[in-house]
């Protein structure tokens, strides 16, 4: 425990409270989980909330659970001893990569009731799944990458407030425009696009680091948390690696099959599993179906950033398009393929997507309907700026 008390107090002091990420939590909830995708700043915002929350940091204890210390003693046996010191404030990260993890926090759970745990883990892990029934006991949260609105607060220390969805609609981005500059707004929005939506977007090679932390999803992750063999694993990558210079890719499952030698079954878990590691973003049609695994109209990256760091020159169309699905999913909105436009939202609104060039041909008399373009710096009528969109809120609580 001395260990483990000494090297969360020497994080704690060297944690930097200048930027945060836009994300909270319910504070009341018992047990909490944050997931997320590699580099999304899970750890970062917790050691910032420890610092700004807790003064009393006796209470409080900070430990990652690749930690060898969990080499020799169990998850269990720390928290008895944190418990009898008085410790009511239990923050755990990478929960993931601790085999026992399910049994021993449904265990710690139960057994101290004036106990506040909250762990991180890979977006991957379902934390429902498995033999220890956990759905009444944690609320779980999806941290997201960073929005426009984000990305402009860490690089360029320009603040200004979120959009709701229907201030987007209303063209009520005047605030934003001031605060960015009319002139700079499109050239930082495409910076954003290449290397945005991580935090680590202020270090050296960024594309580089993103690269790595993509194997690790695939090579560690998927391997521990889907006891899946190195073999499948590298099934997987070819997967990624044939429709990164493709996307969005609209799948023929049985081409795909027979290309690289892998059952059908396998490319459609494929799919779905590098979903939830948010490496792609699925798009369903709009159907009343119910499907365990439905087959997908169109696959995305999950974020522009993935296509500048995966694809050797990603076309233009298809990055506005993966903006605008990914900014839509992350303010919890749910988008299908649209038969007449490519977005369809919430079942009501129709998007088109394109260039400054676009006209609104494509959704003449159809209702709530929107062209979305890049390259403009303020729409007008049914014609909104792409940019915009980075505004969107996402801060509501995702509990699930």
């Amino acid at each position: 425990m001395g260990k483990l008390h000494r090297t969360f107090r020497n994080i704690i002091n060297s944690t930097d409270l200048s930027f945060q990420r836009k994300f909270d939590i319910n504070w009341k909830n018992r047990m909490t989980a944050i997931i997320g995708a590699r580099g999304v700043g899970k750890t970062t915002w917790i050691l910032q909330q420890i610092k700004q929350r807790f003064p009393n940091l006796e209470q409080v204890l900070f430990a990652s659970l690749d930690d060898l210390i969990f080499s020799s003693r169990t998850l269990v046996d720390v928290v008895d001893e944190f418990y009898a010191y008085g410790g009511r404030f239990l923050f755990l990260d990478e929960v993931h990569k601790y085999a026992n993890w399910s049994q021993e926090l449904k265990n710690i759970y139960d057994s101290y009731p004036d106990l506040k745990v909250v762990f991180t883990s890979s977006s991957i892990l379902n934390i429902y799944k498995g033999e220890y029934d956990l759905s009444r006991r944690v609320i779980q949260y999806q941290m997201d990458g960073m929005t426009f609105q984000e990305f402009l607060e860490l690089k360029y220390q320009i603040k200004s407030p979120a959009l709701t969805f229907e201030q987007i609609l209303d063209h009520e981005y005047e605030v934003q425009l001031a605060e960015i500059g009319e002139e700079k707004v499109l050239s930082y929005f495409h910076e954003y696009l290449s290397e945005g939506y991580y935090p680590f977007t202020i270090e050296p090679n960024f594309h580089f680091r993103l690269k790595k932390a993509l194997e690790q999803v695939i090579d560690i992750d998927l391997l521990k948390i889907e006891s899946m063999t190195l073999a499948k694993g590298q099934k997987i990558k070819k997967v990624l690696a044939i429709i990164a210079d493709m996307v969005p890719y609209k799948p023929n499952i049985s081409a795909l099959s027979k290309k690289i030698n892998i059952h059908r079954d396998e490319i459609s878990l494929a799919f779905h599993l590098l979903e939830r590691a948010r490496i792609l973003n699925l798009l369903i049609a709009d159907t009343k179906g119910f499907n365990v695994l439905p087959k997908p109209e169109k696959i995305y990256f999950e974020n522009t950033n993935l296509a500048y760091a995966l694809s050797s020159e990603p076309e233009i169309g298809n990055v506005r398009e993966t903006f605008f699905l990914n900014a839509m999913k992350n303010a919890g909105l749910a988008v299908n393929e649209s038969k007449k436009s490519d977005f369809l939202v919430s079942r009501k609104w129709t998007f088109e997507i394109g260039g400054r060039n676009k006209t609104l041909q494509q959704i003449k008399g159809l209702e709530n309907a929107f062209i979305v373009q890049d390259g403009i710096t303020r729409g007008a009528l049914q014609a909104l700026p792409l940019w915009a969109f980075g505004f969107l809120s996402n801060t509501f609580l995702k509990e699930s």
